[in-house]
């Protein structure tokens, strides 16, 4: 609780004072995605996204590395789909419990067999579905649900998977600021992570207990036109379900580079905030947007009109020749 008490004054320091202006804010502003946390924007209508996220995890001298891909793609302009998965994972444990926590739920993966055991291969996947209600009313505020499905495909004897389908429901919020070429979004988020077993150990004593956990997070975030900055408090717990004995909560700065017109660049490093989280982690995000074919034609015939308008205002200013 101190800690939670900590960072919401954090967050009320950063928060800029500014009131809230009676604007509508176009569903096409700049956004781009949290790193521990589910964002409330959508995609629009037959678009692509892809992102792809490299991951370390470190935890006393365990340590855990990897990388999934993730792919997106809006049905309507309010609700879309994604799948992803965890083409490969290195694990190395020194006897001990590496937690793995992040956007896509929380896991925990079991005791090491044997000391300085190194272990790797295909990790889990997911898949869910996300409906979006932007800007309400014309206000700056907005709402979304999404549901998120957790499969274990990993190998759980090489303690690569927890061995737990997940059924994880979301509802997120948020509300914009806006003040001058910045926008200040105040965010949050609270899901659940249902689990039921799959797979199980070889030695059953090393099964995680099947505690459903509770997922909270609130945050900000200050969005330019090339940079997001934004700073995340999340909270995994499971001790109030089938005596579970987990409650990590994390603090996460980040920030986003937009580095080309759909291309954008982040880096993330949630710190551990309680006993049971690993130390910290180092997340990183390469995002890339494919436009629908109508709204990237849209785009083109714009330039074309913006480039003869420009032409015909130089030709009109020329001087005339005497």
């Amino acid at each position: 609780m101190k800690n939670f008490l900590a960072v919401l004054l954090i967050l009320l320091c950063w928060c800029p004072s500014y009131a809230d202006e009676e604007k509508s804010v176009q569903p096409e502003d700049n956004w781009l995605p949290y790193f521990l946390s589910y964002s409330v924007f959508p995609l629009a209508k037959d678009s692509y996204e892809t992102i792809i996220q490299p991951q370390y995890i470190r935890d006393a001298d365990d340590w855990l590395l990897f990388l999934y891909p993730q792919i997106s793609y809006g049905v309507t302009d309010s609700w879309f789909v994604y799948f992803n998965f965890t083409p490969y994972i290195i694990l190395s444990q020194q006897g001990g419990t590496v937690s793995l926590s992040g956007r896509r739920g929380k896991k925990e993966i079991p005791p090491a067999l044997e000391e300085n055991q190194r272990t790797s291969g295909l990790g889990d996947c997911d898949f869910g579905s996300q409906y979006s209600w932007m800007y309400i009313n014309k206000s700056t505020f907005s709402a979304a649900v999404l549901i998120n499905f957790h499969i274990p495909t990993g190998d759980i004897n090489k303690n690569l998977t927890d061995g737990f389908f997940r059924y994880e429901p979301y509802v997120v919020f948020a509300k914009d600021f806006i003040h001058g070429g910045w926008r200040t979004e105040l965010f949050s988020q609270t899901g659940i992570s249902l689990v039921q077993r799959l797979k199980k150990h070889s030695s059953p004593e090393d099964d995680d207990r099947a505690a459903h956990t509770l997922i909270l997070g609130f945050g900000i975030a200050e969005r330019s036109e090339k940079v997001n900055l934004s700073l995340e408090y999340t909270l995994f717990n499971n001790t109030w379900n089938n005596n579970g004995d987990d409650n990590e909560a994390y603090l996460t700065p980040g920030i986003y580079i937009q580095a080309a017109k759909n291309v954008a660049v982040g880096l993330g490093v949630p710190l551990g905030l309680t006993k049971q989280a690993s130390q910290y982690q180092i997340i990183g995000n390469i995002l890339v947007d494919i436009d629908a074919p109508q709204t990237a034609q849209k785009t083109n015939k714009d330039e074309n009109a913006n480039s003869k308008k420009i032409k015909w205002d130089v030709q009109r200013r020329k001087p005339n020749k005497s």
